[in-house]
């Protein structure tokens, strides 16, 4: 039955990443349609971006990707505020 994990984790990790080159692609076609604004690329890329520079400055890849999450959270709750703020002052 251990014979199996090694296959079963590659077969996971070759799905994934097809998954991720799916996403890609259709967001690189999405957008040169025109049916995407580049600013909402933009947000999807910041949390990549935020995790490739912790990875870099860190040297371990495992802690930047927690540290990723926790700052792509916490910006989201900021951005959240910060418009809620905004639309209780202009109303």
């Amino acid at each position: 039955m251990n014979a199996i994990i090694p296959y079963a984790m590659w077969a996971c990790f070759i799905i994934g990443g097809l998954g991720i080159l799916a996403i890609i692609g259709f967001g690189i076609r999405n957008l040169s349609y025109g049916k995407m604004s580049s600013g909402s690329v933009i947000v999807m890329v910041i949390p990549l971006s935020i995790w490739l520079v912790l990875g870099l400055v860190i040297g371990e890849w495992v802690r930047a990707s927690r540290l990723a999450v926790m700052v792509a959270g916490g910006l989201a709750v900021l951005a959240l505020v910060y418009t809620g703020i905004r639309r209780f002052i202009l109303q």
